[in-house]
């Protein structure tokens, strides 16, 4: 360990420790550079053949497309909230609280949009308590979208994705998706023994990262209903 203050004052034992893991975050740091590459080199993905039909908070229709503004891409957050459901997922409610926060940095490089399968109404009671300012929401229901990306893949229950679209050719593709079990287009249904297994996201919410800083880590922590 070489910073000064109170680092100079760490045992051995610690100072050891702490640069064998700075060895293995950067190497952590590498890797996701990598992966990042990677993802962006990806070839087309599948085009939709038609253009989905969604619902504005306020019950106005939109289309898929009419998302993009002036962007060639649109990232989504697909939200557990079906219509029958008395609350959407607390977990993807704290997701889009931070992706709600960010969401003017984002909007001056892609356009972003959170979507559920619940009517408008609904959803924008949910935005209405958690405060969400920034980021658009759009219900699914008038169309199929939800289960075109195949986020029912067992009844009563939906998958949380984040899709990336893209429109620079003209036609609207999924560039990229991702899911919070990393499930695989051609897999067989994956039922994880534990919420442990779905982690497949996690690196995107900033509160993971963060309370994967702590000495006692995230522990058995589960967000509550409450709203901000």
């Amino acid at each position: 360990m070489s910073r000064p203050g109170l680092f100079e004052s760490a045992t051995p034992e610690y100072a050891k420790a702490r640069a064998e893991l700075l060895r293995d975050e950067r190497r952590l740091r590498d890797l996701g550079e990598q992966v990042a590459a990677r993802r962006r080199a990806l070839p087309r993905g599948p085009e939709l053949d038609e253009d989905p039909p969604l619902a504005a908070l306020d019950a106005s229709p939109v289309r898929l497309s009419g998302l993009f503004g002036d962007h060639p891409t649109l990232l989504v957050y697909n939200m557990m909230f079906d219509e029958d459901w008395p609350e959407p997922c607390p977990l993807c409610s704290m997701w889009v609280d931070g992706l709600d926060a960010v969401t003017p940095h984002l909007l001056e490089r892609t356009a972003v949009a959170v979507m559920a399968p619940a009517g408008p109404a609904r959803l924008a009671e949910v935005a209405r308590r958690r405060q969400w300012r920034w980021v658009p929401v759009y219900s699914t229901q008038p169309g199929d979208l939800t289960d075109r990306l195949g986020l029912r893949a067992h009844p009563g229950d939906l998958e949380p994705v984040v899709t990336v679209y893209d429109r620079s050719d003209g036609r609207t593709r999924i560039s990229w998706q991702g899911s919070a079990m990393l499930s695989d287009p051609g897999d067989e249904p994956y039922q994880p023994s534990d919420g442990g297994d779905a982690r497949g996201l996690d690196l995107l919410c900033a509160t993971w990262s963060l309370l994967d800083l702590l000495p006692q880590g995230r522990g058995d922590w589960y967000p509550s209903r409450r709203t901000r």
